[in-house]
C-alpha cells in the first residue's frame, strides 16, 4: 500500500515539475536581416553556417582524437617503464625510479581480510534482511 502511494506522489511530482519546462526548438533562427529576405539567400545561410559547422566538428573532433592518441602513447610509455622497473627488480637490479612511486613495497603482499569481511557482511545482512521481512510476513498474515 506503501509502495502505491509513493508512486501516486512520484508521478504527480513528476507531472507539476514538467509544467514549468518550456519546450526547446532544435532549429536556429534566421539573422534578423535575413529574416524577410529570399528563400535563396535564406538557403544560401543555411548552406554556409552549415559547411561551418561541419568544418568545426572535424576540427573538434581532430583534435579529440589526436589527445586520446598521445594519452595512449603516453600511458604505454608508463606501462612499458613500469615492466622494465619490475624485471630489473627480479633480475635482481635496482629499479630506475625511487620505490616511493610504488604502490607496493618490496616483501609485503596486500592483505585479503578487508575484502572477506566487506563480503561476509553483506552476506548477514543480506540473510537479516530476509528473515526480518519473512517474520513481519508471518505476523501480518
Amino acid at each position: 500500500m506503501r509502495i502505491k502511494n509513493l508512486r501516486i506522489l512520484s508521478a504527480i511530482i513528476l507531472l507539476v515539475g514538467m509544467m514549468g519546462v518550456t519546450p526547446v526548438n532544435a532549429v536556429d533562427p534566421l539573422p534578423p536581416e535575413l529574416e524577410n529576405a529570399p528563400l535563396e539567400k535564406q538557403a544560401e545561410y543555411w548552406q554556409r553556417t552549415s559547411k561551418e559547422s561541419e568544418r568545426e566538428k572535424l576540427r573538434v573532433g581532430q583534435a579529440r582524437y589526436e589527445r586520446a592518441v598521445q594519452y595512449k602513447h603516453e600511458l604505454q610509455q608508463q606501462m612499458y617503464d613500469r615492466t622494465l622497473q619490475v624485471q630489473a627488480r627480479i633480475q635482481g637490479g635496482s629499479p630506475e625510479v625511487s620505490s616511493a612511486t610504488s604502490p607496493e613495497t618490496e616483501g609485503s603482499e596486500p592483505s585479503s581480510w578487508p575484502m572477506i569481511l566487506l563480503i561476509g557482511s553483506v552476506i548477514a545482512g543480506g540473510f537479516w534482511l530476509v528473515t526480518h521481512q519473512m517474520k513481519q510476513a508471518v505476523q501480518t498474515a
